[in-house]
């Protein structure tokens, strides 16, 4: 009796260390990733690992606020598309330069909301994760899962500038003092939301502090299963930007308009914003 119960004691010991030393690791974040404090407490510079991972928070530089209601002193610049002849908005963020507005080149895959385009005059069009890092069926097989791209590559986007990558939206989050948590993830609450095209309270603060204006274009949803139908969804309501970052065969980094970095389904049709090599 007392060897058993010594026995159990040693089991629940073992038990207890095993947790706290383990864990679960579901809810973590990469084993490869830091966990970022408030950005408000960064300090300016601009290196990056050499894996590619922001060293840690001061690596970022901040962006000071420089919209409001009444003011705009953002520092704007336009691209023209040769493409197409379409000009784009761009506005710089801490270093980087992004597309002010959604990516609107015609392509044989995107959408335009509802297939209307009435959408895509406001949203600019909806792309599935194949048609924006611009690669085919014959190299990522007739589902668009069974292929990764680049870490960095001009995808869809114009010549001289680019599909962010995961970590290239990791530094705009920060650099408009966004954080990390290990239960929501990225955050950068409403700073990055146009004030307009919202329906009535889905958000509750739209700042748009720094002319980044995501705009809530919605979605394109692939069928989870037969008794789903494909769907278009969510517009008025949110949005998700597509990454050039993969995570396995069928799912890619995209980020949405509070800065989460979410994991999307590549059949998925959704927005682009493009950024400056």
């Amino acid at each position: 009796m007392y060897f058993s119960k010594f026995f159990f004691a040693v089991l629940f010991v073992v038990a207890l260390l095993c947790t706290a030393c383990g864990g679960d690791k579901s809810n973590n974040p990469d084993e490869n990733e830091l966990v970022y404090s408030s950005c408000a407490e960064c300090e300016s510079s601009s290196s990056v690992s050499e894996n590619g991972k922001i060293a840690s928070s001061s690596s970022v530089v901040l962006a000071k606020p420089c919209k409001t209601d009444s003011t705009d002193t953002c520092e704007y610049g336009s691209i023209t598309d040769a493409r197409d002849g379409q000009i784009y908005k761009t506005v710089k963020i801490g270093d980087q330069w992004w597309m002010a507005e959604n990516l609107n080149f015609k392509t044989d895959r995107s959408r335009c909301y509802n297939d209307s385009l009435e959408y895509c005059e406001i949203y600019g069009r909806l792309y599935s994760w194949i048609d924006a890092v611009d690669m085919n069926e014959s190299e990522c097989g007739d589902t668009g899962y069974l292929c990764s791209a680049p870490e960095v590559t001009q995808g869809v986007c114009p010549l001289g500038w680019h599909l962010p990558t995961k970590t290239e939206f990791e530094t705009l989050v920060l650099a408009v003092g966004g954080s990390w948590n290990e239960w929501n993830g990225w955050s950068c609450h409403g700073s990055l939301v146009s004030i307009a095209s919202w329906k009535k309270n889905i958000y509750s603060k739209k700042y748009d502090e720094f002319g980044f204006a995501a705009l809530p274009a919605g979605h394109w949803k692939v069928a989870q299963h037969r008794k789903e139908r494909d769907r278009y969804e969510y517009e008025g309501e949110g949005t998700c930007f597509w990454s050039a970052t993969d995570i396995y065969d069928f799912a890619a980094h995209c980020m949405t308009e509070s800065g989460y970095l979410n994991n999307y389904d590549k059949g998925y049709a959704t927005s682009i914003r493009c950024i400056k090599d």
